[in-house]
């Protein structure tokens, strides 16, 4: 589960769906006492509302994390509806663009996954294809080992620590579209590298994981 701040709105992404709190909303409006309002809004219309919201967990401003409700875009728009404040419509459009970026967003980011894991196994089946002898060929940990060094690189956590953090299964769909594109670009380059060279798994190993760094220093230089 990933936050994201859009038109000064926080969005709460689940599994490619993104999501806004009530809370949040009433929040945005000013209301004097957000978390009574949502509630009150809710226990009015949750007929109508209760098919498009769902429960999470979500960090308060205390570290700790309280039970909230959130709202997929319809729900939210219906939501906003019932906030009779000045500032509603102008809150509705500045949501709604949120949610019409993210939702771009979130196919731009599939595709980009798609084609990095078709790159991702291209590169794969090079080092599987690298040979200690003439006998032994590279085993699954070289390029288990180089996913770990790559994803550490370009966000600066391991897969493992990846999908804790961001509540994922796969290391790929935690990623952000910015990440996505950056490991892309590693792992081409990688498969670049490999070609037309002469090298056992670990020169491989070492070569690659050396390069990485060099490689992603040079993409960080290039956004500044």
């Amino acid at each position: 589960m990933n936050l994201t701040t859009v038109n000064g709105f926080s969005y709460i992404e689940k599994k490619g769906v993104y999501w806004v709190s009530g809370l949040e909303i009433c929040r945005r409006l000013g209301y004097e006492f957000p978390k009574g309002q949502a509630t009150k809004i809710w226990q009015r219309h949750k007929n109508s509302l209760a098919s498009h919201s769902v429960v999470t967990s979500l960090a308060s401003t205390d570290s700790k994390k309280y039970d909230t409700r959130i709202y997929d875009e319809t729900g939210a728009r219906f939501f906003i509806t019932k906030c009779h404040k000045p500032l509603a419509d102008e809150m509705t459009l500045k949501m709604i663009e949120g949610f019409i970026k993210l939702r771009d967003e979130v196919i731009t980011k599939k595709e980009h996954r798609d084609r990095g894991s078709s790159i991702y196994r291209g590169l794969t089946d090079q080092l599987m294809n690298l040979k200690e002898d003439e006998t032994s060929r590279a085993g699954s940990h070289i390029y288990q080992n180089l996913a770990k060094n790559n994803c550490k690189v370009v966000t600066g956590m391991s897969p493992a620590q990846l999908r804790e953090a961001r509540g994922v299964k796969s290391t790929r769909d935690g990623l952000t579209l910015a990440e996505s594109i950056k490991l892309s670009a590693l792992e081409l380059y990688q498969a670049e590298h490999l070609k037309n060279q002469s090298l056992t798994p670990k020169e491989a190993y070492s070569d690659l994981k050396a390069f990485s760094g060099q490689f992603i220093d040079v993409l960080n230089q290039i956004e500044q």
